[in-house]
């Protein structure tokens, strides 16, 4: 700590003038707390270093005032009670000529009895205070409260490269908290791997490297603690690891007893740290009582502090911000929480309304979720609240762990809101009216039933084992609704509408025609005064309406452009390779069989292969083409 100002300040006394008279320099150092004995015995072994890069050591010369003075030895001794005598002897008679340096562990005021009295009061004295010494290097103030903390923690600072580690944490400390707070933070930021941090340090830092420190090591992983601890023993490591690492840091440099008091203050927990669930137990229930019903935490082995809830949840709040890897770490450790205290059930007695606005435990979305998917498989009427309940939960955290549950929530949601409005059945009498219902309307119950067997597919691919059995009941029922009601009852209905027509005609008037496509959608297109320069027409095979609507919904949001929806009646039979020949430009269309295979003809030539569709399409327009999607 302060070496080199120290040496400076030593090079700078032996290099200053003599006084009239004077042939040497003896200088006596003053430690009485023997802070600076390391510090003399290097100076002994490597010799004060001077301006201009020269030093001088034991028994070295050095110039002093240029070469017109004479040039003298340094001769540095540290007496003790047992060669006081010899000390006195060496400086009296056996070397008179060497400047001296003596280091002393008394104050020099004390002479009665002392072999070096004389000395005492004819050398001159040095002290360095160490704790002024380090306010001037970190360039800190010098009240009474700075140097409590610089003197607390001085064994910390005992270190240049902790001292500069600490610079970076706390850049403009003002305040004993301040200290500490630089102190805990170069600490576990270092054993964290975070040395190229910059920004100060902060409570919600500090503790998030705390506690996930002391996970790891309580949880088995590995953790390199030999720069910071200086244990290279294995199984010193070990079992350090094992037990209250990163406490020992905190030991090692004196600074258990400042974090102890800086947890009751800041989280109001007043346990002994060496237990990692406890402590973020302690963490998280506070943060949690923010929003939950103070009921759910009685008996709970670790307590929640009623008076620090906020400065708790603001801790897990920025954790929860870090993203990534740690924000991972807290919910592998926020799950461990839940199960050691039974959240699950206490949480379960709450109604959905008290638990919507609490995000601290990802625990609470399967709880919301478990009632509400039940709830939907049951056939009740709680779409409004499973509405609203998501709607508050997907803008809060750890929602994208069960973003597909939501998921399956809401289109079961969306087939009940159909069902409930459509409980009279479908009683349509004129097939155009059913057709243009169903675009308009029914096809909701497709599009709903095609979110929830998408939703369902990726919860078991992300399974949750306490969400699956109320993820099966809710498509269960939604599943029930569709092939059980919905298909049987609509198909009749239009069945029964367009039978006559069909019999009669081929089709039914008053719906576009899937045969009439190239003529009354491509030829009007290409021939109009307005006619874009190209017409391009992608043909996906089996698409259902309302897979359509959801793509011209998609297209106006990605290209703010306009999309337009219709819709057209299929041939018959109403299969691929009918559907294909029937788009290309035709008078007629009809059907071989040669050698018992089938082939659909367009005005008599084959549409079965690519090469075929385009022959067809150049007989009409010579710039046609006909292409695969990968070509």
């Amino acid at each position: 700590m302060a070496q080199v100002d120290i040496r400076e300040q030593l090079a700078q006394r032996f290099a200053a003038p003599l006084p009239a008279g004077i042939s040497r320099r003896i200088i006596i150092w003053h430690d009485v707390a023997e802070e600076f004995e390391e510090e003399f015995d290097f100076i002994a072994d490597q010799g004060l270093f001077a301006f201009g890069g020269t030093s001088r050591g034991q028994g070295e010369f050095f110039p002093l005032d240029g070469d017109s003075q004479p040039q003298r030895q340094l001769r540095c001794v540290k007496p003790d009670s047992n060669n006081l005598f010899v000390v006195k002897e060496l400086i009296a008679r056996d070397d008179i000529e060497s400047d001296i340096l003596i280091y002393r562990n008394t104050s020099g005021r004390k002479l009665e009895g002392d072999w070096l009295a004389d000395v005492e009061l004819y050398a001159e004295h040095f002290s360095a205070d160490a704790v002024t010494l380090l306010a001037d290097e970190l360039g800190v103030g010098n009240s009474t409260d700075i140097r409590q903390a610089l003197s607390d923690f001085k064994r910390f600072f005992r270190s240049h490269e902790r001292l500069e580690k600490f610079r970076v944490c706390m850049p403009d400390p003002h305040t004993y908290g301040d200290i500490a707070l630089g102190v805990f933070a170069t600490l576990f930021r270092g054993a964290t791997g975070r040395r190229a941090q910059t920004g100060a340090a902060d409570t919600s830092t500090i503790m998030r490297d705390y506690v996930t420190l002391l996970w790891e090591a309580q949880n088995d992983e590995y953790i390199d603690i030999g720069e910071e601890t200086g244990l290279q023993n294995e199984s010193s490591r070990a079992e350090l690891s094992h037990s209250k690492y990163p406490y020992a840091l905190l030991e090692k440099y004196q600074a258990h007893e400042a974090f102890i008091k800086f947890l009751s203050a800041k989280l109001g927990y007043e346990g002994y740290p060496d237990s990692a669930k406890e402590l973020a137990g302690h963490l998280l229930f506070s943060a949690a009582a923010c929003t939950l019903p103070p009921q759910i935490f009685r008996g709970l082995s670790v307590a929640a502090s009623p008076e620090h809830q906020q400065a708790c949840l603001t801790i897990v709040r920025a954790w929860l911000k870090s993203g990534g890897s740690e924000k991972r770490q807290l919910f592998d450790i926020a799950r461990v929480v839940e199960r050691e205290s039974n959240l699950y059930g206490r949480l379960e007695a709450l109604d959905v309304a008290q638990l919507v606005s609490c995000d601290v435990f990802p625990l609470i979305n399967e709880v919301i979720l478990n009632k509400l998917l039940r709830w939907m498989g049951q056939g009740e009427d709680r779409c409004d609240d499973a509405v609203s309940a998501t709607d508050r939960r997907k803008n809060m955290e750890w929602y994208e762990e069960y973003a597909s549950y939501f998921s399956l929530l809401l289109a079961s949601v969306e087939a009940q809101r159909f069902y409930r409005s459509h409980a009279e059945g479908f009683h349509l009498a004129d097939p155009a009216k059913v057709w243009r219902t169903y675009t308009d309307d029914w096809c909701q119950m497709d599009q709903s039933y095609r979110k929830a067997r998408l939703a369902y597919r990726e919860c078991l691919n992300n399974p949750s084992d306490s969400l699956d059995d109320a993820a099966r009941e809710a498509i269960d029922w939604v599943e029930s609704r569709y092939t059980q009601w919905f298909l049987p009852e609509v198909n009749a209905c239009w069945m029964k509408t367009a039978r006559s027509q069909w019999r009669e005609n081929g089709w039914v008037e008053g719906i576009a025609r899937q045969d009439r496509f190239y003529e009354d959608e491509v030829a009007n297109n290409t021939s109009s005064s307005k006619a874009a320069p190209c017409t391009v027409v992608v043909i996906s095979d089996a698409l259902r309406y309302g897979v359509g609507a959801t793509l011209a919904q998609r297209l106006e949001q990605t290209t703010h452009g306009i999309t337009k929806l219709t819709s057209m009646q299929a041939v018959f039979p109403s299969i691929t390779e009918f559907g294909m020949a029937a788009l290309l430009p035709h008078r007629r269309l009809g059907y071989e069989v040669k050698d018992g295979h089938g082939t659909v003809l367009a005005d008599g030539m084959p549409t079965a292969s690519t090469p075929q569709r385009q022959a067809v399409l150049q007989a009409c327009n010579p710039k046609g083409r006909a292409l695969q999607m990968q070509d």
